[in-house]
Parts: C-alpha cells; structure tokens; sequence
C-alpha cells in the first residue's frame, strides 16, 4: 500500500528511520546480515551491565568513572559519583599482600596509562564502614574503531576467602 501524498510521512504506515551505522556495526551487518541501530546496542548493554551480580564499572580515558551497577554500589559500599570518583568505586583498596594502593596506582589506572589489560591480580577493597572485601579486578581498556583509547571497563570478581592479615587484629 503506497502511502498517500495529503498524509505526512511521520503518520504514514511502514515509515522506516534510516540510521547510519558505524564501521563497527555496519562490518557486523555484512557478516551476519543483522544491523542494529548504536542506540538499540547501547540500550541493550545497559540492560545487560545492570542485570549483572558482580561489580562493573567504566571510565572514561582520564579514568573519571562513566558508568558502575547496582552490584558496585554494593560491592563498594558507597554511592560512587559519575565524573568526580577517578579510577575506581572502591572506597580504599589493598593489595593481596595488605599494602594501601592510591587509587591511581590501582589495576584499573595500570590498565589505562599502559593501553593493556591487567590481569593475575587479586586486591582488597575496603568498605567506608570497614568491612573488607576480597576480589580479582579484570580492568580492560576500551578503543574506538581506529584504535585510539577511549575509556576502560572492569569486572571485579569476588574471592571467596580474604588473605589472612585482613583477619588478624589491627
């Protein structure tokens, strides 16, 4: 049915929005003949970070946080603030070993100024109310299509036992 000229385009039935596709995206369309809209993959990996039941975050490529889930704020044991909270969620980390780690000498910072993911590490974030939790980070930098870094994403998973000086007495 061909739409009529006196109705305008926006009411008319079958009206499909045409969407310029990145690189990315349009070299996945040509593999696998599926073209999804940026905004509709976008939407679909919050959804999929927010569902999540392990501690996510993101940053930007000056390490500001962009994005953290519902399992971070948990895991941290603190509302983290979007822009302002550089590196991390945690509130104070350790390493394994119960040294302080500054936040810019986090796995999270490592993985950004040296462009690689970090890997092999386990840590020790402390909550503001002092309790400790155990966990291996697996901060992974982030580049566009033409490989500039844009950012980093990191998964931190917990461990089930903490390392035996968190369990001593301070």
């Amino acid at each position: 049915m061909e739409p009529k000229d006196d109705i305008p385009p926006e009411q008319s039935i079958g009206v499909t929005e045409i969407v310029e596709l990145d690189d990315t995206a349009a070299a996945s369309a040509a593999e696998t003949g599926i073209a999804l809209p940026l905004g509709i993959i976008q939407a679909a990996g919050k959804q999929i970070f927010d569902s999540l039941p392990f501690a996510i975050c993101m940053t930007d490529a000056e390490g500001y946080l962009t994005y953290f889930n519902s399992a971070a704020i948990e895991f941290s044991g603190r509302l983290p603030t979007i822009g302002r909270d550089r590196w991390c969620v945690c509130w104070r980390l350790f390493s394994w070993n119960g040294d302080d780690v500054s936040h810019d000498e986090s796995p999270m910072a490592q993985a950004i100024r040296s462009g690689n993911p970090i890997r092999g590490v386990r840590a020790v974030a402390e909550r503001p109310n002092g309790i400790r939790v155990a966990f291996t980070p697996y901060p992974t930098p982030l580049r566009n299509p033409n490989g500039k870094l844009i950012g980093a994403f990191n998964m931190m998973m917990p461990v089930s036992t903490l390392p035996r000086w968190c369990t001593e007495r301070r």
